[in-house]
């Protein structure tokens, strides 16, 4: 069943490295399909094995006990004594140690030398005739003893046997899928280097600035001082610094209040005056000033 499973692994193994170069059909995906659901069962089934072998074998420690204890008493060798039909358990095997497994009671499972009351405390259906070699007549308690824990131990070496096993078994599928993902890995890397697009990039190193810039950056976005009007202006006499003029624009409702040293667009507020303010305005590597005034207010007639 092992080497059944590994050649579906492989088989597996090699549709998923073929599926890296096209499209899976539908009849490898079957495939892969199959060999998945056969695994399964194979490993359900082993656990199944595993867990009613064990079962077995605490039952029959049990078993092998409790009729040790009933030995030693002229009550519990009555209780022995009762005869009961086959294919039942015992009521003191039941009580102190479940329910029968399945399997229990049968040649394979009943240790030798047992005679008419069997180790389980039960009455098997007849079973096959074996060697004189294998059920000696006239054992001591002593090799029956033996014979029962030797049973034990095989029972439990092969109990270990199908865990290591299994475990072997899972380590290899690891390892298979493992390789094929690493090849399915390996693949899309080299496909992806292969239509990796590649940029060539330029640098201007001919003067100061790079002519194809924008003269203005997003910093000196604004209005012009041409297209603002003063509105009024706060002065103050002691220090000019805290002297404020407003601003508006000729053409929308939008106002600033600036200082010396605020800037408006491309334009620096350089001076505050009791009716004017002086701006500085760098165009094109050349400086100008222009001044914004207020408006004269008519005088009024007496």
């Amino acid at each position: 069943m092992a080497s059944d499973r590994f050649r579906w692994s492989v088989l597996a193994l090699a549709l998923i490295v073929g599926a890296c170069n096209r499209g899976p059909s539908q009849a490898e995906l079957d495939s892969i399909a199959n060999a998945e659901l056969e695994a399964r069962r194979d490993s359900l089934r082993k656990v199944r094995a595993t867990r009613d072998s064990i079962a077995l074998v605490t039952y029959t420690t049990c078993v092998d006990s409790l009729r040790r204890r009933l030995n030693r008493t002229p009550a519990g060798r009555r209780t022995l004594a009762v005869r009961i039909p086959a294919g039942q358990a015992r009521p003191e095997n039941t009580e102190a140690c479940g329910a029968m497994p399945a399997g229990f009671g049968t040649a394979a499972a009943t240790p030798a030398g047992t005679g008419a009351a069997p180790a389980a405390g039960t009455t098997p259906a007849p079973a096959p005739a074996t060697p004189a070699a294998a059920t000696p007549a006239g054992q001591t308690p002593q090799q029956q003893r033996v014979a029962r824990a030797d049973s034990a131990r095989q029972a439990r070496e092969r109990a270990r046997a199908d865990s290591l096993a299994r475990v072997a078994e899972r380590r290899r599928t690891d390892s298979i899928a493992q390789v094929a993902s690493d090849a399915a890995r390996a693949d899309s890397i080299a496909r992806a280097r292969e239509t990796e697009v590649l940029r060539e990039t330029f640098s201007y190193a001919g003067a100061s600035r790079d002519p194809f810039t924008s003269v203005l950056s997003a910093g000196e976005a604004g209005p012009d001082v041409g297209d603002m009007i003063l509105v009024a202006v706060v002065q103050d006499v002691r220090s000019a610094r805290n002297s404020v003029a407003v601003l508006r624009e000729k053409q929308g409702t939008r106002r600033w209040r600036v200082k010396i040293g605020d800037r408006v667009g491309t334009a620096t507020v350089s001076m505050i005056s009791q009716r004017d303010v002086t701006f500085t305005i760098q165009d094109f590597g050349f400086e100008r000033q222009e001044t914004l005034s207020l408006r004269k207010t008519t005088e009024a007639t007496p």
